[in-house]
């Protein structure tokens, strides 16, 4: 059988060409991310300057979470298109081996050697093994001290007496050298911000460190391989072939590949935008709350206070950490617009209304007559027994319960100006957003059905209760001036858990 020939897809030719230590390829799932990375190492291998007895001496740390994974993915695509020309042994290290001849006269030694690495007691695997550079594939799914291990790792391979270095002298990556890391990944999951410290260390790095450091880190970030738009009468997406994808032609099944994925992602907005669009998405294992969200209509960039209307706060005020949506009626617009957040897990009720929410609407919302919206439960606050209210009025401001906190009705009313596309959220509404894009979610039980209530992680669902509130001020304030049906009386509120 002879060996296939590989052939380079555009969209990447910047892997080959680039000298920076840190690489980051994003695309969607079947872009060929993993086969240009061996074509790019074998690249590397052939071109690093030769030691002083003639040989390019180089040795690659391949790494993901699991060996099963190294070895159903990563070594099956290596194997499919350098299998002919490698020598392959799972020892006690599953190892890569290539020895050749090369046509100037010098031959290349190089040797990739695959590891796990999911724990930290895992890193005894790497002592005294000395590489020349690395891959991290599938980086989301590794810790991110697995970059900062694996990084500290490099450029010992070959030594500088191989290499015939004197004392003084010092090797920078260039066409004849380069060390460093490439990793590989579909899409990560989105953070709060650009720097969020809790979000995915590969997001992180792409949207926050990189652009800091631009000599230090080249992100590659392919088309992807569908484009959509939003059809308003059919209420769908639609789907077509995106022509910068140049890596579809290349595939068995071209467009087709992905195109046949949508019916069984059907519901799966964020599958959608990570393995087929290459955009940022949200990796949460349950049912998003509310589907009917999309960015296009639900999302504003541009959009400021109006001076002079009203404010809307709704306050979650139940639990230990409170949390404020701050919201306003666009009269241009004619929609509601959550504006801002308030929310700081470090300080109590008071002291959020007086350090964090007063001088807010000083700056953004002066003139601005406010209400209040709150969890009706109002709970007493030990001690002094004030409740939310109380703390509200005391600082001088208008402050109501909400017509309900069953669960229902909040999820329905929010659903319905979702539906109607009469909500917006202002680009300060950050928590909110990350929310309504996947993250405020209904988990699954062990039989893979949903709960019957959403999933608590704050400050998440404590920003959504907030929105809920107001809302449902915003509603039922609407139906009271069209005289419409109101919440029964034993439908306003329950006990405080």
């Amino acid at each position: 059988m002879s060996q296939p020939t590989f052939i380079a897809d555009p969209s990447l030719y910047v892997l080959y060409v680039t000298l920076k230590p840190t690489i980051v390829i994003m695309g969607p799932v079947g872009s060929a991310k993993t086969s240009h990375i061996g074509a790019f190492l074998l690249d590397k291998a052939q071109k690093i300057r030769p030691c002083t007895d003639g040989v390019r001496r180089s040795r690659t740390l391949v790494t993901r979470s699991t060996y099963p994974e190294l070895k159903s993915a990563w070594l099956a695509t290596w194997k499919m298109w350098f299998g002919g020309i490698s020598t392959i042994k799972d020892g006690d290290l599953l190892t890569i081996d290539i020895n050749a001849q090369l046509p100037d006269g010098t031959r290349m030694e190089w040797q990739a050697v695959l590891l796990a690495l999911e724990h930290k007691d895992d890193l005894g695997k790497l002592r005294g093994v000395e590489f020349t550079n690395a891959v991290i594939n599938e980086g989301t799914t590794c810790a991110s001290w697995v970059y900062h291990e694996v990084a500290s790792r490099m450029s010992r391979y070959p030594a500088r007496w191989q290499l015939g270095l004197s004392e003084d002298e010092t090797i920078a990556n260039g066409p004849d050298y380069w060390s460093g890391v490439v990793i590989d990944s579909n899409k990560p999951e989105e953070g709060l911000s650009k720097c969020d410290p809790t979000a995915n260390w590969v997001y992180t790095m792409v949207e926050c460190t990189a652009p800091k450091f631009p000599d230090a880190f080249e992100i590659i970030d392919q088309p992807g391989a569908l484009t959509r738009t939003y059809n308003e009468e059919t209420q769908r997406y639609e789907y077509k072939p995106n022509p910068a994808a140049t890596y579809a032609r290349l595939h068995n099944k071209g467009y087709n590949y992905w195109l046949d994925m949508l019916p069984g992602l059907e519901g799966k907005d964020d599958k959608i935008k990570i393995l087929i669009l290459n955009e940022f998405g949200m990796n949460v294992e349950g049912t998003p709350v509310f589907r009917e969200y999309n960015r296009s209509r639900h999302e504003d960039e541009k959009v400021t206070p109006q001076h002079g209307r009203t404010i809307v706060i709704g306050c979650d005020s139940s639990g230990t950490f409170p949390a404020m949506v701050v919201m306003q009626r666009s009269l241009r617009l004619g929609k509601l617009v959550a504006l801002d957040e308030v929310y700081d897990p470090e300080k109590g009720l008071e002291a959020l209304i007086e350090e964090d929410l007063k001088p807010l609407l000083e700056k953004e919302y002066p003139g601005c007559p406010v209400v209040v919206v709150l969890d009706p439960s109002n709970p007493q606050r030990s001690g002094d027994h004030l409740t939310a209210q109380n703390l509200f009025v005391k600082a001088g401001f208008t402050a109501v319960l909400a017509p309900t906190n069953l669960w229902e009705p909040r999820r329905n009313v929010v659903q319905y100006y979702l539906r109607t596309g009469l909500l917006l959220l202002g680009p300060r509404a950050q928590i909110l957003r990350q929310g309504m894009r996947g993250r405020y979610i209904y988990k699954h039980d062990r039989t893979g059905n949903a709960q019957p209530r959403p999933h608590k992680v704050r400050p998440i669902a404590d920003i959504q209760d907030s929105l809920q509130y107001a809302c449902l001020h915003y509603f039922y304030g609407d139906a009271r001036s069209a005289n419409d049906n109101l919440v029964k009386p034993e439908q306003r509120r329950r006990p405080a858990a």
